[in-house]
């Protein structure tokens, strides 16, 4: 599918794995990924790149100034550690799916996507404080943290990502 890409802007980009099954259910699997976000963020001068790898997807919310790489560097993500999974598994099934990709417009936006980015392995519980995700490897929280500040940055998680346990929702506001 051929796609109209506008640079200088910021992308959400998210990559489900086929029928969403939960390939990279550890941290040696979620290394496969995160090694090739970290190699496409060098090679392609990606400073302002966040993202977050979950068992059966990821998220990457970027500012492109060439943004015709992003088909480039997905392939780049996909295909290598599909390659790297199929070897330590024996998987074989496809492994990704079919991404989606959104245009982000304005600040207010940006700082939504951002938070439930960084903030994804809350919802999917793959951890379950921001302590746990300080200690993440496997999201840019910590980065982002550094950029703007943890205030600001979990009253983006706070805006997007609901959260039930009360103990939990101070914690977020109460952690600077």
């Amino acid at each position: 599918m051929s796609r109209f890409f506008i640079n200088n802007s910021y992308y959400f980009i998210t990559i489900p794995t086929t029928r969403h099954i939960k390939f990279f259910n550890s941290p040696e699997k979620k290394s496969l990924i995160l090694k090739r976000i970290n190699l496409i963020t060098k090679k392609y001068q990606l400073s302002d790149l966040n993202h977050s790898i979950i068992s059966n997807h990821y998220h990457l919310i970027a500012y492109f100034k060439n943004a015709n790489i992003i088909p480039k560097i997905l392939q780049l993500i996909n295909g290598t550690s599909a390659f790297q999974l199929n070897k330590i598994t024996e998987n074989k099934l496809p492994v990704w799916d079919e991404y989606y990709i959104y245009l982000i417009e304005d600040e207010m936006l940006l700082q939504k996507v951002q938070g439930y980015v960084v903030g994804n392995p809350l919802k999917h519980n793959e951890i379950n404080t921001l302590e746990d995700l300080e200690k993440y490897p496997f999201s840019s929280y910590n980065k982002l943290i550094k950029k703007i500040s943890r205030e600001t940055v979990n009253e983006f998680i706070k805006s997007v990502i609901e959260f039930n346990d009360q103990t939990f929702i101070s914690k977020c506001v109460n952690k600077t």
